[in-house]
């Protein structure tokens, strides 16, 4: 789990919640060179997570090439959609 609700915070049905102490989460739109562009604030794109945390997986089973697609730089793309 990266992103949670916390029992401190107001839960806004529909939400994921925020990312946990240590994980940096942003909303991102590939671009068509490979790039990422990071979408402003409350408009949809996908969510992306920056690699390294502790708990990372490390492929899908039998898959490695669309474990790789899932990588952008330093950012795994989740393929869900976010805002």
């Amino acid at each position: 789990i990266m992103i949670a609700n916390f029992a401190a915070m107001d839960i806004k049905p529909g939400s994921m919640g925020k990312p946990l102490p240590g994980i940096e989460a942003a909303i991102v739109s590939p671009a068509p060179d490979g790039t990422l562009a990071f979408v402003p604030d409350g408009e949809q794109g996908q969510l992306a997570l920056k690699t390294g945390w502790p708990s990372m997986f490390r492929g899908y089973l039998g898959e490695d090439a669309r474990y790789r697609t899932c990588f952008v730089g330093d950012w795994y793309l989740s393929g869900d959609v976010a805002r």
